[in-house]
């Protein structure tokens, strides 16, 4: 799933990597969960509209775009 967001934005929402991942918005939660979990992703926002911010440590590997995804 990570490989994934190779060339995309810093900043995802459920939708954009329902999207992405070509995946249920219910299995999106789950994985991004496990994500945050190994510290992949840092979750902000708020609880009814969370977004997942990717840390800089992780954004060269995969040519991460700065920025939030449009929905």
């Amino acid at each position: 799933m990570v490989s994934k967001l190779s060339g995309e934005k810093t900043d995802q929402r459920l939708e954009t990597l329902s999207t992405i991942w070509n995946i249920p918005l219910e299995k999106v939660k789950v994985t991004a969960q496990k994500l945050i979990d190994i510290g992949f992703f840092e979750e902000r926002g708020v609880k009814e509209d969370p977004r997942f911010w990717v840390p800089f440590l992780y954004r060269n590997e995969l040519q991460m775009i700065q920025g939030s995804a449009d929905i």
